[in-house]
């Protein structure tokens, strides 16, 4: 401990009684009068039981952000969408504003576009404001060359649906139920729970979003909706600050055959595609390049499919950090290929 920048005679005994003066030898000083201790708080209540949190505030985004979503906070009625609370979207816009990753599919089968607009939040957040304001007034707004319309889904009501508590933000589903939707030519997505092959975003669809919509220079599309693409494509994905790469997979086979660590608990059942175990039924963005452990000099294929892992950690389901690590023979059948681009 350093030492005291004051001379001892300045300062406090260990008693806790005040010095005395020098110019008083030894008389004792005069007693100060006692005020006994009265606490705030009655013995064993928690003195900050009544702090609350900071609420969320536009404030802290840039000033093209915030702008936006004060005026949009403030205008009054429901826009283009009866059925979503002017209030209950631009709250929770402003959350996505500030972290993007919040944005969650929930029980809507719609990881696809939840990927896309995932990182178009994170890549350009004022862009995606407006587009995601846009949508909300005029129940259209343009996508690169694209245009995402709700129409279809104006007159629904999503916090009337049963979503078996697992009911996804009005705001996460006005954006993803409408691409989602946009994209169908066959299969019109109709934002409801029970969606289920119309709720598939096939690799093309997911590139032109990366491509027109994000508006990424450089764009390499590995995915296949059928075939596996290998366990050394798995391991040579890369990503860097200006590289993203979302991944194609088999969610059931990785969940059955190996372990996914999630940052918080929730149910996947009805998550994963119409088709369990035999197609791939789940996009994630990968947030770091996937790690093998295992033997370090495998016997055989045998000990290379079974006794080596690898593990990657995703983006999904409105939160980072969830672990999908499965046997390298899972992988080998769950695995269906990436898209990566670059800005």
């Amino acid at each position: 401990m350093p030492a005291s920048p004051y001379p001892r005679s300045a300062r406090r005994p260990a008693d806790g009684r005040h010095a005395r003066s020098s110019t008083l030898g030894d008389a004792a000083a005069p007693s100060a009068p006692v005020h006994p201790f009265r606490p705030h708080y009655a013995a064993g209540a928690p003195p900050f039981s009544g702090l609350r949190p900071t609420p969320t505030r536009a404030s802290s985004l840039s000033d093209p952000i915030t702008g936006p979503l004060n005026d949009f906070a403030a205008r009054t009625g429901n826009g283009a969408w009866p059925n979503l609370p002017r209030t209950a979207v631009a709250t929770r816009l402003t959350e996505l504003a500030r972290d993007p990753w919040r944005l969650d599919q929930a029980g809507l089968n719609a990881c696809g576009p939840a990927a896309a607009l995932y990182l178009f939040g994170k890549r350009q957040p004022e862009r995606f404001v407006n587009f995601a304001i846009e949508l909300y007034e005029n129940g259209q707004a343009p996508f690169g060359s694209m245009t995402v319309s709700g129409s279809g889904l104006f007159s629904k009501d999503p916090s009337a649906m049963n979503w078996s508590g697992n009911a996804p933000a009005l705001c996460d589903w006005m954006l993803l139920s409408s691409t989602l939707r946009s994209a169908g030519d066959i299969l019109r997505f109709s934002g409801e729970p029970s969606d289920a092959a119309s709720g598939i975003t096939l690799p093309g669809e997911m590139e032109d979003w990366l491509r027109d919509g994000l508006g990424y220079r450089s764009v390499s599309n590995d995915a296949n909706k059928f075939f596996t693409k290998g366990l050394d494509h798995l391991k040579g994905l890369t990503i860097r600050d200006n590289r993203d790469a979302v991944m194609l997979i088999n969610v059931t086979r990785l969940r059955d055959g190996g372990t996914v660590t999630a940052p918080r608990t929730r149910s996947q059942g009805a998550l994963v595609g119409a088709v369990q175990g035999l197609f791939p039924d789940h996009w994630m963005v990968l947030e770091r390049p996937v790690v093998e452990s295992g033997p370090a000099n495998p016997g055989g294929l045998t000990d290379e499919l079974l006794n080596t892992f690898c593990e990657a950690t995703c983006w999904t389901w409105g939160q980072s950090g969830y672990k999908f690590k499965a046997p390298n023979g899972v992988w080998a059948g769950a695995y269906y290929g990436a898209i990566t681009c670059e800005v």
